[in-house]
């Protein structure tokens, strides 16, 4: 029987990820994942759509929980270190249909993965996006999306309005291979000669 088919690339990364030789864009833990998956389902996710319909709008929403955790402000009154738990729990931030559902949630598999995504290659929302809601009045808008406004505390008015919301994986994989040459370079000749062979098989479309 045949086994699954492994995206080269993909596997890379992991390992590269896995020897510490780089690091994801946004730190994090295992327990971050889960929660700021099933935060983004429950606020933004819908079943009636597809997944890349949905994929936008959860990117963005998974920004604004990433943004948050690693932004001292005033309204989580926490300093430093942050988790996606206390970002969601803050009094007064998320609705209580989202504070509730946390651990009680079915999300699809696609959604984790796509956490893992933004958590690992970062996205191109800015980290002064803070706000996510149904309604325009939290501070400046700079994205509708889906009908939700996606807001700064000040200034950027609608500057994401024909922007296209993405993980930056591409890039970042770009970047780590860059990052993965100047370490064989660390290595013997011979070393880094018989890893170079196997690499360039392996650079294929991630």
């Amino acid at each position: 029987m045949k086994g699954k088919k492994v995206d080269k690339m993909q596997f890379l990364l992991a390992v590269l990820l896995a020897a510490k030789i780089i690091v994801p864009v946004h730190e994090h833990t295992e327990e971050d994942v889960q929660i700021i998956a099933e935060a983004a389902w429950l606020e933004n996710g819908s079943t009636g759509k597809t997944e890349s319909e949905n994929r936008q709008c959860l990117i963005a929403t998974m920004a604004v929980i990433i943004n948050r955790m690693e932004n001292d402000d005033k309204w989580l009154h926490k300093k430093g270190e942050k988790t996606a738990y206390d970002v969601i729990m803050a009094p007064g931030q998320y609705a209580s249909p989202t504070r509730n559902g946390i651990g009680h949630t079915f999300v699809p598999d696609w959604v984790v993965e796509l956490t893992r995504e933004v958590l690992n290659y970062g996205c191109n929302v800015p980290d002064y996006v803070l706000f996510q809601s149904t309604q325009s009045k939290l501070g400046t808008v700079w994205k509708i999306i889906d009908g939700e406004y996606f807001s700064t505390e000040s200034g950027h008015y609608m500057e994401g309005k024909d922007l296209v919301i993405e993980t930056n994986k591409q890039a970042y994989l770009q970047q780590c291979y860059e990052e993965f040459k100047k370490q064989m370079q660390k290595l013997s000749k011979q070393s880094a000669k018989y890893i170079f062979k196997y690499i360039k098989k392996i650079r294929i479309k991630g």
